[in-house]
């Protein structure tokens, strides 16, 4: 009995090592600093590192370095971006390197942790906004979640002819 519960919890472990969080997104020192109260320039010290994410609105690779322009949602305890209508603004994330804009697309999720550095002004239409803009540490691009989850076993035995097997009353197969 004792060995099955052993077994029982050495699997459950297992199972919990292969469900972990991408280290780079939740390791060391992280400020609790918004991309709105960094705009509003509330609490932002000389490169302040931070942890923000989203949905991305553009990409912009540069000669040197790409840029994100990023719509920000909240982060689960994971570090990855709720889906909610709430958001704390926008904000510009820059690395050195290119990012292939085919495979860091439009409306994926994406979670960088860096150092702030100054803002940007850019247009929004007729509106200038003003961006807080950080230089990237590390990032991770979240996979796309499927629409709904399939169950992936498919029962041969469910149905005609076989729904009466078992004990029971009437035409059919029992055992």
């Amino acid at each position: 009995m004792m060995f099955k519960i052993g077994l029982a919890l050495m699997l459950i472990g297992l199972l919990a090592a292969c469900a972990t969080t991408p280290r780079p997104v939740v390791e060391g020192p992280i400020s609790p600093l918004t991309p709105e109260a960094a705009r509003a320039n509330q609490g932002v010290g000389p490169n302040e590192r931070v942890r923000w994410g989203g949905e991305i609105l553009d990409v912009a690779p540069g000669e040197n370095q790409t840029c994100f322009e990023i719509l920000s949602h909240e982060l689960d305890v994971s570090g990855r971006p709720r889906e909610s209508r709430e958001t704390d603004g926008r904000f510009i994330a820059c690395d050195d390197g290119f990012y292939d804009p085919a495979v860091y697309s439009k409306e994926r999720e994406l979670t960088v942790v860096g150092t702030l550095t100054e803002p940007e002004t850019r247009k929004i239409g007729e509106h200038d906004y003003l961006y807080p803009r950080l230089r990237i540490e590390k990032l991770y691009l979240w996979p796309q979640l499927s629409a709904f989850q399939r169950y992936p076993y498919y029962d041969p035995f469910w149905g005609f002819p076989y729904s009466r097997y078992g004990y029971g009353f009437g035409r059919g197969y029992y055992w």
